[in-house]
């Protein structure tokens, strides 16, 4: 009985889907953050340090509150989910904007950024279903209500040409962008704010015992989902060649922007996140790989589990960025915490996750 209560405790089924008899009441909160080769606080704070060529750049926030009776549960759910993907030469560029900085000279600097930002609330309906002994599968339903809305595309060039006088650099390029909103933090456009008419998700996931010691389990979250926003603000724009300025002893870049700005309705699709696992137990111990893949990013962990009674006791580790996590899990609360950093602002990969389940009956 042990060997199978460790080998389930891996599962990655939402522990709000339950496995046991009777009703729990739950809470719980998971924070993930990641930016590839560079501090995830600096990037989404847009502080002022040193930025690494990289790609993607994402954070992942939900809390959830709710019941379980049997097989089914009920939350109420509030998400945030931030994503950017971009090119090296953006990011750098990005970097340089930041500082206040000059680009280098007599480099073309091939742009290209997409975003998809989105704050909502709602409540998931899941259930979990026994298709054998050995085999569990899990399907879920969210009803949300955004909030706050950024998606888009920019691609271009940029390059620093030389001087043009009384000591400014010259900037030369052209950028095309095409992004809908809640906020314009771009041009500051003055609007209204719109509201989501509407919004749902799917999740999917599937457990199987594959023998007395292995198990394997996915969790597909966000695998179909769609948000309808009604006269959402959008701008399709621009920019061409800039000009240059000494600001507070910084450089700051003035482009000469033309395009058109409207509303319309739009619809908003959430990233599919990805997780799959492979784990052996053995006489209360456990040894698992586990794979996550969402936002352009793929992250692979390893980790080893030790089982006493109700408590287990984990351990993991992110071996491309060395980032190491602890976690606890007891018979009615978990906590987690992993960072490649013992300073969150250095860290590129900060994980967070806070659980605590009541038995009611």
């Amino acid at each position: 009985m042990l060997i199978f209560s460790t080998a389930a405790s891996l599962s990655l089924l939402p522990f709000s889907a339950g496995t046991g008899q009777g009703i729990d009441v739950y809470l719980s909160t998971n924070a993930m953050a990641y930016a590839e080769n560079n501090s995830a606080y600096q990037i989404i704070k847009g502080k002022e340090g040193t930025y690494h060529g990289s790609e993607s750049a994402f954070t992942f926030n939900e809390a959830a509150l709710g019941t379980r009776f049997n097989q089914v549960s009920f939350s109420l759910i509030s998400r945030y989910d931030w994503f950017l993907g971009f090119s090296k030469d953006t990011m750098e560029l990005y970097g340089t904007t930041v500082n206040g900085t000059l680009i280098q000279p007599d480099k073309r600097y091939d742009l290209y950024l997409k975003t998809n930002h989105i704050k909502s609330d709602g409540f998931r309906l899941g259930y979990q279903y026994d298709f054998r002994q050995s085999i569990k599968f899990y399907g879920a339903a969210s009803y949300l209500k955004a909030k706050e809305l950024m998606v888009g595309e920019t691609s271009g060039w940029a390059s620093l040409t030389g001087n043009c006088g009384d000591d400014f650099e010259c900037y030369s390029g052209e950028v095309n962008l095409s992004y809908t909103y809640t906020e314009d933090k771009l041009f500051d456009r003055v609007t209204d704010a719109p509201q989501s008419e509407y919004g749902y998700s799917f999740d999917v996931g599937a457990d199987w015992q594959i023998s007395k010691h292995w198990l394997a389990s996915v969790y597909v979250q966000d695998v179909f989902s769609e948000i309808l926003w009604h006269e959402s603000p959008f701008t399709d724009a621009k920019a061409t060649t800039a000009t240059s300025q000494i600001e507070d002893g910084k450089i700051k870049i003035n482009p000469v922007i033309t395009g058109h700005e409207g509303n319309r309705d739009f619809k908003q699709k959430l990233p599919i996140k990805y997780n799959a696992l492979i784990g052996y137990s053995f006489d209360g111990h456990a040894t698992y790989m586990r794979g996550f893949r969402a936002y352009d990013t793929t992250l692979l962990q390893f980790g080893y589990q030790y089982q006493s009674g109700a408590a287990q006791y984990r351990v993991k580790v992110y071996p491309e960025l060395w980032a190491l996590g602890l976690e606890y899990q007891g018979s009615m609360f978990n906590v987690a915490v992993t960072s490649d950093s013992f300073d969150y602002q250095k860290s590129a990969l900060l994980e967070i996750k806070l659980g605590l389940s009541i038995p009611i009956y």
